[in-house]
């Protein structure tokens, strides 16, 4: 979980989860994350690489939230959905 006063986002990387659930499962895990943060008051999204987004964050359920898409070592984000924060190197921070 990545977390700043502004925005809380949920990091979903690692690959023996990904690699075991479907991505309706992964939507609904991340939904119960969301929706949490939401009550709360919060800014929320789903923060992973492009290629996790394109190959297992795929349920129509990951549309409706904004995205942190890490992309390393490219010019530009070449991740084709909407996304509202892109992050070009391996080091960020939101301050």
């Amino acid at each position: 979980i990545i977390i700043n006063p502004n925005n809380n986002y949920y990091d979903i990387e690692e690959k023996t989860v990904l690699n075991k659930l479907t991505a309706e499962q992964l939507g609904k895990i991340a939904a119960t994350f969301v929706n949490k943060v939401k009550a709360e008051g919060y800014q929320t999204g789903i923060y992973s690489n492009k290629s996790n987004f394109e190959t297992f964050l795929t349920d129509s359920q990951f549309s409706q939230w904004n995205k942190w898409v890490a992309q390393y070592n490219s010019l530009s984000c070449t991740y084709k959905g909407t996304y509202q924060i892109w992050q070009p190197i391996q080091e960020q921070s939101m301050g």
